[in-house]
C-alpha cells in the first residue's frame, strides 16, 4: 500500500487525502487491484467527532464509496462508540445516494463499540453490527445483521521509535444458500463464524526540520476465510 497524505488543521477540524495503492477493508479487497484515491474531512469536539470519509478507484469501471460517521470517545479515551454510514453509489436508480429503501439502498448503516486500550495495557477490543440497508441477507430476504469483531495488541516501542499493531479479526455470523444457480454469502464473503482479518503493522514517522511529518508504514494481511494474503506498504506526508 502506498500511501500520500496531506493534513491540514484548523483547530479541530481537519482535511485529508491520500492514495493508496490497494484499499483493503477488514480482510476484503475493494475497489479491485488498483490504486484507490482516499479524501477524508473530520471535526472534533470534546470526543465528539463528525466525518466524512471517500474511496475512488483508478479502475476502467472504477468503484466509489463515501462514508459518513459520527463517533464518541469517553472516559480517559479507552472507549469509542460510533454509527457509520457506508455507501457505495452508482448510476442506476437503486444504487443513487438518496435511495433508503432497506432492500436496495447502496447505503449500509453499522453501529460500533471499542476498547481502546492504555499506555500500560495496550490491548484494543471492538465490535460492529450492521443495523440497516445493504447487509447480506437471509434466505427470507431479511437483514443477517452481519458483525464483526477484532482483537489487537498495539505495543509502542519509543527507543526505536515504532508503533506495532498485531490484530485478528472475525465475522461472527453468515449464511450461504443457493438461489437458482446464485451462491449468496455473509457480508464479509464468509459461511458463518470465520477469521476474515489477521496481521501486524509496523509504522514509524519521520520529520523534517520539525515542520514536515512523513509516516511509514507495512501492513501483512491474511484472510484465512479467502484463502488471500496481501502485503502493504504505505507512506504520507502531514504538514
Amino acid at each position: 500500500m502506498f500511501a500520500l497524505s496531506i493534513v491540514t488543521f484548523a483547530q479541530d477540524f481537519s482535511v485529508s487525502a491520500e492514495v493508496e495503492s490497494r484499499y483493503v477493508w477488514r480482510g476484503q479487497p475493494l475497489g479491485g487491484s488498483v490504486p484507490s484515491f482516499h479524501p477524508s474531512m473530520s471535526f472534533e469536539y470534546k470526543g465528539l467527532e463528525v466525518g466524512a470519509w471517500g474511496a475512488y478507484s483508478f479502475s476502467k469501471n472504477p468503484s466509489q464509496e463515501l462514508d459518513l460517521y459520527v463517533s464518541y470517545t469517553f472516559w480517559k479515551e479507552m472507549f469509542t462508540v460510533i454509527v457509520t454510514d457506508y455507501c457505495f453509489p452508482g448510476e442506476s436508480y437503486e444504487t443513487r445516494y438518496f435511495n433508503y429503501h432497506n432492500a436496495t439502498t447502496p447505503h449500509v448503516f453499522e453501529a460500533g463499540v471499542s476498547f481502546n486500550g492504555t499506555e500500560k495495557v495496550p490491548i484494543g477490543v471492538s465490535l460492529y453490527t450492521n443495523f440497516f440497508g445493504a447487509d447480506a441477507k437471509k434466505a427470507n430476504g431479511k437483514n443477517l445483521f452481519s458483525t464483526y469483531a477484532e482483537v489487537s495488541y498495539n505495543p509502542s516501542i519509543e527507543k526505536i521509535g515504532v508503533d506495532f499493531s498485531v490484530f485478528c479479526g472475525a465475522a461472527l455470523n453468515g449464511q450461504s444458500y443457493i438461489i437458482g444457480e446464485d451462491e449468496f454469502l455473509g457480508f464479509y464473503g464468509n459461511k458463518g463464524f470465520s477469521v476474515v482479518n489477521v496481521g501486524v503493522s509496523a509504522s514509524k514517522s519521520f520529520s523534517i526540520k520539525d515542520k514536515v511529518e512523513i509516516p511509514l508504514t507495512t501492513k501483512l494481511i491474511f484472510n484465512p476465510a479467502a484463502n488471500q494474503a496481501y502485503l502493504s506498504v504505505g507512506a504520507g506526508i502531514k504538514l
